[in-house]
């Protein structure tokens, strides 16, 4: 067989290798391109849901202050549980919506509502890290405590 080809023999072989081909590599082409620009779509969305659910949070912790020994209005609960279930229903997932969870569970608390407290403070604890189900762990006992469910508590 000769070591160079012709080029009207090279032009027959990419053409029945196209025959045979063809399909699978423009197939293999786009679905590359389409798996990039995909998962290029895909990461700059879930970078919106994130600053989406911080800037809900940054809403609500900003409706939170209070000065110093004192306990917040009907209006700020209003407001915070309002954010807090935009979060919950919108961002779910997000480390966001379990800190407002905290945040919900602390002002219940302050109205002495402790079954609402130990509601927010167990759907925080279901996807919480290790740190953060330690800290939710500790305020669920003690609400638990203060319903003088101590062995719960325990």
């Amino acid at each position: 067989m000769a070591e160079h080809l012709s080029d009207e023999e090279q032009l027959e072989n990419f053409k029945q290798w196209w025959k045979e081909n063809g399909l699978f590599t423009i197939a293999a082409i786009v679905l590359s391109i389409g798996g990039y620009f995909g998962w290029d779509h895909w990461k700059a969305n879930q970078q919106q849901q994130m600053e989406t659910a911080s800037e809900l949070y940054q809403q609500m912790m900003e409706v939170a202050i209070v000065e110093p020994g004192q306990r917040a209005n009907d209006t700020q609960h209003r407001l915070v549980n309002e954010l807090a279930m935009q979060l919950k229903e919108h961002h779910g997932n997000s480390q966001y919506a379990r800190y407002s969870a905290l945040l919900v569970a602390k002002f219940a608390v302050e109205k002495n509502d402790l079954d609402t407290a130990a509601e927010q403070l167990q759907w925080a604890l279901e996807d919480a890290d290790e740190g953060l189900g330690l800290v939710i762990k500790l305020r669920l006992a003690k609400i638990e405590a203060s319903r003088d469910n101590i062995d719960l508590a325990l």
